[in-house]
């Protein structure tokens, strides 16, 4: 029974921190994105406003 509560609390934490993983992983490429000349965001359809405002989220929100 101990192996059953252990493994279940290991996948909850795993979801966590895989979330904020993924939201780290994010936030890297928005600043690269972010590097991009004004010119290159319009032509795939960003702003650079579009992706400062998704950066402000916090790392821990989904």
């Amino acid at each position: 029974m101990s192996n059953v509560h252990s493994a279940h609390n290991n996948s909850a934490s795993g979801s966590i921190l895989g979330g904020f993983v993924r939201r780290f992983r994010e936030r890297r490429e928005m600043r690269r994105i972010l590097s991009f000349d004004d010119r290159l965001l319009q032509d795939i359809g960003l702003s650079r406003g579009d992706i400062q405002r998704q950066s402000m989220r916090s790392l821990w929100n989904d």
